[in-house]
C-alpha cells in the first residue's frame, strides 16, 4: 500500500483496490491492535543473533544462536 491515501491505485488488482479503499476509510479497522509484547529476552536473543549475522557474515552461526536460546524463544 501507499503511504498516502491519495496515490494512485488504478494500477493496482481488484484486491488491491479494496483494500487502499479499506485504509481511506476512518470507519474500517484494519488490523485490531495489541499491545501484548514479547518478553525483552526474547528479542534480545534475536538481537543478538542478527548482529552476529551482520557482523561475521555466517548463517550457521545465526542458526546456532537461536538454537542455544531457544529456551527464551518459547516462552
Amino acid at each position: 500500500m501507499p503511504a498516502r491515501v491519495d496515490a494512485d491505485t488504478s494500477e493496482f488488482d481488484t484486491v488491491g483496490q479494496h483494500e487502499a479503499a479499506d485504509f481511506r476509510d476512518p470507519s474500517v479497522t484494519l488490523v485490531p491492535c495489541s499491545w501484548d509484547y514479547e518478553p525483552k529476552d526474547y528479542w534480545n536473543c534475536w538481537q543478538d543473533a542478527v548482529y552476529a549475522n551482520v557482523q561475521d557474515h555466517d548463517p550457521a552461526a545465526f542458526a546456532s544462536a537461536c538454537v542455544d536460546k531457544y529456551n527464551l524463544l518459547t516462552k
